[in-house]
């Protein structure tokens, strides 16, 4: 067991120029001078992207896709601009996004989709535009929870289940807790 104290590495950012938003250089420094230094390449835009997605600030969105964002971005648990979008309820950047190429059907690392996430926080709206955009109703995350699964334990509206079932839902479906 190590007992040393922690002592954080620190990060210097050194912004490109304005006009580009594809990438920012972060320089990350080891305070114990033996360790090497860690330069990478952070895309920017992903973080502007997916801040503003969970904002639901659809106006800001639209000009970062502008600039060429790439819409199915990650982080390395897969969370996504879309995910997080539909996981708030903010319909009209689920629908922004889904009209410039995101992958309505793309998980986190959990399996869970868009739809998934925008069934568990119970936001009917966002549920109807992503089944509008192509998502799959009977789609299953790592537990094979479906959509319809998941509004049934969280007890939703029946609304909610009925949008589900109407769109195709299978309700012989079983996840592994059945």
């Amino acid at each position: 067991m190590n007992l040393e104290p922690y002592i954080p590495s620190f990060a210097l950012r050194k912004e490109l120029p304005k006009n580009d938003v594809h990438a920012d250089r972060v320089v990350v420094v080891q305070p114990d001078s033996s360790i090497d230094v860690d330069i990478m390449t952070v895309p920017i835009t992903f973080a502007e992207l997916y801040t503003s997605a969970s904002d639901g600030d659809v106006t800001k969105v639209r000009k970062i896709l502008d600039a060429k964002a790439d819409p199915n971005a990650s982080d390395r648990t897969g969370q996504r601009p879309l995910l997080v979008a539909a996981a708030e309820g903010h319909v009209d950047v689920c629908r922004t996004l889904g009209e410039r190429g995101a992958d309505v059907m793309a998980t986190n690392s959990l399996g869970a989709t868009a739809l998934a996430l925008a069934v568990t926080a119970g936001h009917a709206r966002t549920v109807e535009a992503l089944l509008r955009l192509g998502a799959d109703v009977n789609c299953r995350d790592i537990w094979l929870d479906t959509p319809l699964t998941t509004a049934c334990r969280r007890c939703h509206p029946l609304s909610l289940v009925e949008l589900l079932v109407d769109s195709g839902a299978d309700p012989s479906l079983k996840n592994r807790l059945v």
